[in-house]
């Protein structure tokens, strides 16, 4: 298990894995193109915390770095004790009234925060297996859709996709009697 002081500055690496469907070796995951939080703790949740997050393309506390995901903890405050970390994936999913499926994995990162002297602070790297399972579908990029109220990234993949014609239903501006609208279309 890798020590640091506690009241050191110090930046880790912190390597997602996720399992493919149909075996069970572990994958590990880009920086994720989905919003994600990661809240540190030693065990004294109500008190010290250190979050990291990339919220809409913001991120606090932490950078790509290289395709993954690097957290910096700069004056962090953290008492001395086992790193742990509750990492949380706002997954895109429209059947949730906000938008996202919340998806939580909390566990321990391979690093103790002491008391006494550690070795001088350098890269740390910490791995988290994460409960999702892939698919096996290749991704040939992304159609981004851009909305009043978000931005949605859709994947472009390989698979056929099945196209179904519906009857166009009426939709614009309409006055008194729905049979005459101003500016209808078909989307």
């Amino acid at each position: 298990m890798r020590k640091v002081n506690h009241k050191s500055d110090f930046s880790m690496i912190l390597r997602l894995f996720a399992r493919q469907a149909g075996c069970g070796e572990p994958v590990e995951l880009p920086f994720p193109d989905y919003d994600w939080k990661a809240v540190f703790h030693t065990g004294d949740w109500a008190f010290k915390t250190y979050t990291a997050s990339c919220i809409g393309g913001e991120c606090v506390n932490c950078v790509n770095d290289g395709g993954r995901i690097r957290v910096v903890f700069n004056d962090h405050r953290l008492s001395p004790g086992v790193l742990r970390v509750e990492f949380t994936a706002y997954l895109p999913d429209g059947g949730y009234p906000d938008g996202d499926e919340r998806v939580v994995t909390p566990g321990p990162l391979g690093v103790t925060l002491v008391r006494e002297a550690a070795p001088c602070p350098s890269l740390v790297e910490a791995e988290l297996m994460l409960p999702h399972i892939l698919a096996e579908v290749p991704v040939l990029g992304h159609v981004e859709f851009v909305t009043d109220k978000a931005v949605y990234r859709v994947p472009v993949t390989v698979a056929p996709v099945e196209r179904q014609e519906l009857p166009p239903e009426p939709s614009g501006y309409y006055y008194d009697n729905p049979s005459y609208s101003i500016g209808e279309w078909d989307v």
